[in-house]
This record gives structure tokens, sequence and C-alpha cells, in this order.
């Protein structure tokens, strides 16, 4: 054969295709507590092969950028799906996911959260007023980090949270700008209620994200801004390897 033919992405940040699965040597599945994606409009646990218990109706969706997604809520819905988490208080805790945010809500939207009646643990996207990534952590939050997600625009998001500080980097899956961003450590996260909840404060909470979720990995690793750096050039490689 005189040569072959090799198909390229039009955008190299855009849904790749093919089989997911769990990368154990990727950098970030160091203590990897749970890894999932979007599928056959529900949320689906790679690690276990289960898919989460559903609360709401949160609505299938093929995003152009991220691939297959699940919209959650809006308006305070309570949209949600729920997977078996560990309770313990982690020292150090790091949050991954595609998102677009669809609107901006009238309250703190969570993509998601380990204790769905207590001050704990979770990611947030936004306030009443503007879309942007924070973390929340043993009830307090982060001052407004200086990253908007602008709605309608797809983000690959990485949160990570350790002892000297809360990292926060941004990937806009349209241009490629990479955005990085430290908060010094407030406060601890706390014990969970042995869930996780994805796109949601919790079962019963309405802090649906306001906003279509097509992969979330969680793990107790702390991960420095260089490390979340490498990752955000290849954001992708976790999930599809």
């Amino acid at each position: 054969m005189a040569g072959a033919l090799l198909l390229k992405r039009p955008n190299p940040y855009g849904f790749p295709g093919g089989t997911p699965g769990v990368d154990t040597s990727h950098p970030a599945a160091r203590n990897l507590l749970f890894s999932g994606i979007a599928q056959n409009g529900s949320f689906f646990n790679l690690m276990t092969g289960k898919y989460g218990v559903l609360t709401g109706a949160p609505p299938a969706f093929i995003d152009p950028v991220m691939g297959p997604s699940v919209k959650y809520g809006a308006g305070g819905a309570s949209d949600c799906h729920t997977f078996p988490f560990p309770a313990t208080a982690f020292t150090a805790l790091t949050a991954a996911f595609f998102i677009t945010m669809d609107q901006t809500e009238a309250y703190t939207p969570r993509v998601c959260s380990n204790n769905g009646s207590a001050a704990s643990w979770g990611v947030v996207c936004g306030n009443a007023t503007i879309n942007y990534l924070s973390a929340y952590l043993g009830g307090n939050y982060p001052s407004q980090p200086p990253i908007t997600l602008t709605t309608g625009v797809p983000f690959f998001c990485i949160v990570s949270y350790g002892p000297t500080g809360a990292n926060f980097v941004t990937v806009n899956l349209r241009t490629g700008q990479t955005l990085h961003y430290t908060e010094a450590v407030i406060s601890s996260p706390l014990a969970g209620d042995g869930n996780l909840y994805v796109g949601n404060y919790s079962a019963v909470t309405a802090r649906a994200a306001g906003g279509h979720l097509s992969a979330l990995m969680v793990s107790s690793h702390y991960m420095s801004i260089p490390e979340m750096l490498v990752w955000a050039q290849d954001p992708w490689s976790f999930w599809y390897p």
C-alpha cells in the first residue's frame, strides 16, 4: 500500500469517539474513586459497569463538541444520578469533567457532591449572576475565582483540593484557551453520606448543574497546576485511552 489515510478530528479538543475505558496508567488515575460517562441517556460508572440511580428526568443530548451528554436541570430541578461513594473525609480530592452551561441559575448549581444533607464537598459552577468554576469545602466557598464558564460554550474543567490550596483549570473546547487559578485553603472537606451525586447537590435538594455533562471523574489525589496543565492538552485521554 503506497500510503495510508490518517483521519484527524476537526477539533483536537472534541469528543474522540471510540470505546471508553479506565486508563490506570494516567497520572490522574491515582487513588481513583469514580470515572463515569454519559451513555444511553444516563450516566455510567466505568469502574463498576453500572448506571447511576436516576432522580428527575434529565434528557440525553448530543453536543457537537462534547458528544453524548446528560442535561441536568433548570430553575432548581432535582435532576441527579447517584452512585455509591466512600463516606471518608478525604484530605485531597480532584474532580474533572466536561460541561456546557445551558443557563445561569438562581442558586449555586453543583456539578457533583458527596453529601446531600450537610456541608461537605462538591464542585460549584456559578451563582445567581454568573457561571464560574469553584469548589465547596466544608460549608465554605473560596472567593469567586476569575474563571468564568460562558453559557453555551463547552469546557473541560479540573478542580483539585490539597494541603496547599485549591487549584482550578479550564479549557475552552472550541478555542483551546486554557486558564488556571489557585485559591488558598479556607476549609477542609467533611465526611460524605456514602453517595456521589452527579449533576446536583443531592437527589432531594434542587441544585442541579444547569448544564450538560459528558464525563466526570473523582479521585482522592491532589494534582498540582503543572500536572493539570499537562492533562489539559489532551483532556479526553483519561476516558478514551
